[in-house]
């Protein structure tokens, strides 16, 4: 068996797409945005969500497109009448596509992943406002600031970064640790520095420093005003701080075990913590 080195090497290998995986996304989004230049004449598409920011997570299930509309300002359109239209229109062209309405979205969902449709309206002041199905009206968003600040992580570290987002994801989902994957990932990438001299090193200290803060506020990176934590209560932050906190420990031992010549203990650790398809 190899290093701890070795061992993350090849598990980052399995949360990217295939080229298969790559040419189908690209053949679908091309098609997808024919036709809403067809149909909707958008001011401009913007592939937006994680797989934009390069923190998606094997299997994907679904890929996002912003279509920035030619349209008057959100008073002028009901969320619900847009919806419905965008709805009606890709049911047209995808008969053989199951689509439904979602909450900020129209999703196509095929059998292997799907394309969620985000109509979005330009601010002047900066930004956007997209729909929201439940509230019944136009929210603030800014998918351009989430893209730069993963842009930046990952320029400061080598691309380091979008993988230990990529692997804290993978091991929220397999631990049942909680957190709402964007809420985990705006804190990986604000708790990142300069790039670690390891992987499993900057496992560590990423783990180590969201059980600091997922106690506090945490602000969306769009400068919306609005907060990503609120869906936990207190006791929930506190089990996540500790469960965050074990998590480091454990690295901390692999990392200990792997320098002192036992990879293949430290590798069992790591694989115990973090689960499939480490």
């Amino acid at each position: 068996m190899g290093t701890l080195s070795d061992a993350f090497t090849e598990f980052l290998s399995r949360l990217r797409p295939s080229p298969g995986q790559i040419e189908q996304i690209s053949k679908r989004r091309t098609r997808l945005n024919e036709l809403l230049q067809r149909n909707w004449k958008p001011a401009k598409i913007i592939p937006i969500g994680s797989y934009a920011r390069g923190t998606a997570v094997l299997p994907l299930r679904d890929v996002d497109q912003m279509v920035v509309l030619n349209r008057p300002g959100p008073e002028e359109l009901a969320v619900d009448e847009l919806l419905r239209d965008l709805l009606t229109q890709l049911r047209r062209e995808y008969p053989e596509v199951s689509a439904r309405v979602q909450n900020r979205s129209v999703g196509l969902h095929f059998i292997d992943f799907g394309l969620d449709v985000v109509p979005a309206l330009e601010r002047r002041q900066g930004g956007f406002r997209i729909p929201d199905a439940e509230a019944r009206r136009w929210i603030y968003t800014d998918p351009i600031k989430h893209e730069e600040l993963a842009k930046e992580k990952n320029r400061l570290t080598d691309g380091m970064a979008v993988d230990l987002v990529k692997t804290v994801k993978v091991w929220n989902g397999n631990r049942s640790v909680g957190l709402k994957s964007f809420h985990l990932e705006v804190m990986a990438l604000r708790a990142i520095g300069q790039k670690a001299t390891t992987f499993a090193q900057g496992l560590r200290d990423v783990l180590l420093a969201v059980s600091g803060t997922v106690g506090s506020p945490c602000g969306d990176p769009g400068l919306s005003g609005g907060r990503l934590d609120l869906y936990l209560d207190e006791s929930r932050r506190r089990a996540v701080a500790g469960h965050c906190k074990n998590a480091a420990d454990e690295m901390g031992l692999a990392i200990r075990e792997d320098a002192g010549g036992r990879s293949s203990h430290a590798v069992a650790r790591v694989r115990t913590l973090i689960g499939s398809p480490f």
